[in-house]
């Protein structure tokens, strides 16, 4: 598949008219036993995605990803979930009528061989009734308590963090601004350098003519992941770089994995990182969520690859200058476009929990959202990390995916309007804090003007890493394309 149809069918998932969903008590349970039987305690790999049926009376239902597609729900009787898709035609799963509560195979589009056993589980007898029939049902669970926080070695968890209530406080490193040379390094060696590697010899080919050191170049069929490191000199602090690489044009797995969203436990399979934050839903109940991730971006930690990078970068950490100090004063740098990005996010994130005396930084270019809002709570309160997420004009992938997903991390945005918005001038650079602004601090939240609509037709042309150099790269740049201060509110 060529890049531009992967980023077509990404447009298409936010233009069909997704929208935040109203939860009603259907949920998708997937397994990896044709059986359909859950013991969490040796299957990690287990998910629950809820279903919205709240809309069925509605002339039209809004689209949402159900199994293996997009599709609308045309009707939910005596336990038969009828789907119609969204696509026409669509390219991936057909319409289709599920019986609930019971188990199947859900094969990965194109693939019959791989997939997952799942079953939908919940009742029909509450979707014809009045909306309150429908919260009836769902209160109990949306007001339950917290639970007892597992220890570290049960359920194949690594790690457990009881998140604070939002609104989070403030975080002195996390919030303190991206520097622009910062920003000039991460398009170069992500936007440009690493899309003409093809493997480890023309990697380190490559790197002789630049400030790099080569480190580490691997290929997992999926994930492409380079390590480097540059010296101290007079101009230049020195610093550990993990970059990751986007989608490429090559028929391998990259273009399954931006399509593949369902949320799953966070991190390796054996090395779970999980924790909770309480919540308020859209009706005013308490909730709990739980750190969950796209599926497709969580497989940056497939084939072993963290304990790989780990060995590469641990070492570089524990190096000494002559004098006996840290040569890179625990600093690390985590950084990607597009599906790079989001796997940079994703890998850097859990680096930095279990890493809490090494500072880091993860800086992305077009990444779409990677959690829900136990996960962003979860970027944004680590006093440690520090995200800053780079979008470029109307790039469409940075708004994808939006069902149940969050932005994580604060907001650099090259403020490119549609050309029948006259409000603003071109290519102004706007810092929005952590996306969603924050009312205590005086910060904005991003403006409507941000959300991309189905007409534009740059949305897709300024996602491509040279659009990123234009904007980004040292031989373009002027003062107008940055800032230093988030956007206040106006009082």
């Amino acid at each position: 598949m060529r890049k531009k149809d992967l980023i077509f069918i990404i447009a298409w998932m936010h233009l069909i008219g997704i929208s935040d969903a109203i939860l009603c008590p259907l949920e998708i349970k997937s397994f990896t036993d044709p059986s359909c039987t859950i013991d969490s305690s040796t299957d990690p790999s287990a998910t629950h995605e809820s279903i919205d049926i709240s809309s069925i009376n509605q002339s039209e239902s809004p689209c949402q990803f159900i199994l293996d597609g997009l599709f609308r729900i045309t009707s939910c009787d005596n336990d038969i979930l009828k789907l119609d898709s969204c696509f026409l035609p669509n390219p991936f799963a057909s319409s289709k009528s599920i019986a609930l509560n019971t188990c199947f195979y859900n094969p990965t589009p194109h693939d019959n061989t791989r997939g997952s056993y799942s079953s939908i589980t919940g009742s029909c007898l509450d979707v014809n009734e009045e909306e309150a029939s429908c919260l009836s049902t769902l209160e109990p669970t949306l007001s339950a308590s917290p639970t007892e926080a597992p220890t570290p070695d049960s359920d194949n968890l690594k790690g457990w963090i009881e998140l604070p209530s939002l609104p989070l406080p403030a975080n002195a490193f996390g919030d303190q601004p991206v520097h622009v040379n910062l920003a000039h390094e991460v398009v170069y060696l992500t936007g440009r350098l690493i899309y003409t590697i093809t493997d480890e010899e023309s990697a380190k080919e490559l790197l002789l003519s630049t400030d790099y050191t080569f480190h580490l170049w691997k290929d997992t069929g999926s994930t492409e992941v380079l390590v480097v490191s540059t010296n101290h000199t007079e101009d230049h602090i020195g610093k550990i770089m993990v970059a990751f690489r986007g989608t490429d044009e090559t028929p391998d797995g990259d273009w399954l994995t931006n399509i593949n969203l369902p949320k799953v436990r966070y991190g390796p399979k054996n090395a779970i990182l999980d924790g909770e934050v309480k919540t308020q839903n859209m009706f005013g109940f308490d909730t709990i969520s739980n750190i969950r991730v796209h599926r497709g971006f969580n497989g940056v930690f497939s084939d072993n690859l963290y304990k790989i990078v780990m060995e590469v970068v641990e070492p570089l950490l524990s190096k000494t200058n002559d004098a006996g100090d840290l040569y890179y004063n625990n600093t690390i740098h985590f950084a990607g476009h597009s599906l790079g990005g989001a796997n940079a996010q994703v890998f850097g994130t859990y680096f930095a929990f279990f890493h809490p005396q090494v500072d880091t930084f993860i800086t992305t270019l077009g990444a779409p959202r990677q959690g829900n809002i136990a996960y962003k709570t979860l970027v944004e309160f680590l006093p440690n990390l520090s995200v800053w997420r780079m979008v470029n004009c109307r790039d469409v992938v940075p708004r994808v995916p939006n069902v149940g997903y969050y932005h994580a991390g604060h907001l650099m945005w090259k403020r490119c309007n549609p050309p029948s918005d006259e409000k603003l001038p071109n290519d102004v650079v706007e810092a929005y804090y952590r996306h969603t602004g924050d009312s205590e601090q005086g910060y904005a939240r991003t403006p409507p003007e941000y959300i991309v609509n189905s007409i534009e037709s740059t949305m897709i042309g300024d996602h491509f890493g040279y659009a990123y150099l234009e904007w980004l790269s040292f031989s373009q740049f002027t003062g107008g394309n940055w800032t230093a201060d988030f956007v206040r509110t106006i009082s």
